[in-house]
């Protein structure tokens, strides 16, 4: 376990957004360990192979974002990294937004594809779509980047770590840091050619967004009332 000086956050050292990683995870029984409180990973459907004949269980927990949003805050993101960054895309850093949205660059519909397990190349349908809706309904803890302070008590609380050390704190210091990357954020009218093309290469994730906004009303029941 790394544990920072300042006490911010604790880490195992296993690195689960990785395929690699995963393996390594499953292989040193991490979940078995009891080590870790939380599994950060992108691979949704492989991450579940870490629980088959474990006497644990998981569930799962999301923030989602407009996909729009997301596209270009990974814009941004790509676009300020260094050569020597193992991220780094060559060709991208020169672009406009506009260059982007038409570009090759642009990652589409990852988050139906994760929960659907629909793997690149292979295209994605409306089947897709609603395989990953039910997922979202069934299995998923929903929260809302635009509702970050309420989406962050409900996990608190739903997964009791309201009643560990200082949450408050914790919540606190990952809205600051959202906040402080919010300066480098590009505003996107709605009406803009760079939105309309975002969202329709988005589009899978876009139906999947609202369809998260519209889940995360129904969990309202998952969070108790907190005493402020």
């Amino acid at each position: 376990v790394i544990t920072y000086p300042d006490n911010i956050a604790h880490y195992v050292n296993v690195d689960t957004t990785t395929l690699v990683g995963l393996k390594k995870a499953d292989r040193l029984g991490l979940v078995e360990s009891g080590l870790a409180d939380v599994i950060a990973t992108p691979h949704v459907s492989l991450v579940t192979n870490l629980f088959i004949n474990k006497m644990k269980t998981g569930r799962l927990f999301a923030m989602f974002r407009n996909p729009v949003q997301r596209a270009v805050a990974e814009f941004i993101e790509l676009k300020d990294l260094l050569p020597e960054d193992p991220h780094f895309v060559p060709g991208l850093a020169h672009l406009q937004l506009y260059q982007y949205a038409l570009s090759t660059f642009v990652r589409e519909n990852i988050l139906v594809r994760s929960l659907a397990n629909i793997t690149m190349p292979h295209p994605i349908t409306e089947v897709h779509v609603e395989v990953a809706k039910k997922v979202l309904e069934h299995y998923v803890v929903v929260g809302l980047s635009e509702n970050i302070e309420e989406s962050m008590e409900r996990f608190f609380h739903y997964f009791g770590w309201a009643q560990e050390g200082d949450w408050k704190t914790c919540q606190t210091n990952f809205i600051a840091v959202r906040d402080y990357m919010k300066n480098d954020v590009i505003a996107v009218p709605v009406e803009s050619d760079e939105y309309s093309t975002l969202a329709d290469r988005n589009w899978a994730d876009m139906q999947l967004y609202e369809h998260a906004r519209h889940v995360y009303s129904k969990q309202a029941k998952l969070r108790p009332k907190l005493k402020r």
